[in-house]
């Protein structure tokens, strides 16, 4: 039988160096995608699974910021992102979960009021009411966990 071939250890992930999985993805500032990671990500089905993620979003806004998540490749980023994980898993296990609110898009209502003289009519007026209340409800919300899970309600 031969010899595995030596493990090493880059930004705290296991990788074997003789089998394709598990593997680091190099670090960077910015994501670049490396060679191989779409074939990687492929194989993991990501897009499915955010699919399944955006679904679970409170509505279409959340849904989309959901599916165009991409995977951090910084250690530090990755270790905030869990932590951050780990104090909303805790909320939800002592029955506390945060409650988010569905707004409206509203891109092209705000783009036509910066345009002087410019008027909204009812519906796009309930639509600003409608972001607004949630942004008032999302805050007491993050007031409230803030003791608890101080880096989700930063």
């Amino acid at each position: 039988m031969t010899d595995p071939k030596p493990l090493n250890s880059p930004d705290g992930v296991l990788v074997s160096t003789d089998a394709g999985t598990p593997s680091a993805i190099p670090g960077g500032d910015e994501f670049d995608a490396p060679a191989g990671l779409t074939q990687a990500l492929e194989a993991l089905e990501f897009e499915a699974v955010l699919e399944q993620v955006a679904g679970l979003a409170a509505g279409p806004l959340g849904a989309a910021r959901v599916r165009a998540r991409l995977p951090m490749v910084r250690q530090e980023d990755i270790q905030a992102e869990l932590a951050r994980v780990e104090e909303l898993a805790r909320l939800l296990r002592a029955g506390k979960g945060l409650v988010a609110e569905a707004v409206p898009e509203l891109g092209s209502v705000l783009n036509r009021l910066r345009i002087m003289g410019s008027v909204l009519d009812g519906r796009e007026l309930l639509a600003l009411r409608q972001t607004l209340v949630a942004g008032r409800l999302v805050g007491a919300e993050l007031r409230r966990i803030a003791p608890e899970a101080p880096g989700m309600a930063t």
